[in-house]
């Protein structure tokens, strides 16, 4: 599995709705909210949101990351599956022995419990 990660150029990691500024280009000093990443065949995009005069919200919807002085990193997360499946596995081994468990417990308790633990004694020693 890969996730995607936008990351600035001093390495920090950008989350989505935070304010980033305009580096390069037209709109170079203003302020914009990053909403979404998205790819356009070639490379990826940024849609980001910022409020005009009036309060209106005018959504830009091909700014490329350089203009953010931003770049995207992948993350292979193949540890992911092998935990979700070592944890299954251990789960399956506790309720089988917890299925295992409960039968013993009820033969001991109306069965002679005595008896059982004088047989595992003579087999230890």
């Amino acid at each position: 599995m890969t996730k995607l990660l936008i990351m600035a150029t001093t390495g920090e990691r950008v989350e989505f709705g935070r304010m980033v500024e305009a580096q390069v280009g037209p709109h170079a000093g203003t302020w914009w909210r990053l909403d979404a990443l998205a790819h356009n065949g070639r490379e990826h995009i940024v849609r980001v949101t910022r409020l005009v005069h009036g309060g209106r919200i005018r959504r830009v919807a091909a700014f490329p990351l350089h203009v953010f002085g931003l770049a995207v990193s992948e993350v292979v997360a193949l540890w992911k599956r092998a935990c979700r499946c070592a944890v299954h596995k251990s789960g399956d081994y506790v309720f089988a022995g917890i299925t295992a468990l409960v039968p013993l417990a009820f033969f001991e308790q109306y069965h002679g419990a005595e008896r059982i633990t004088e047989i595992i004694r003579m087999f230890t020693g």
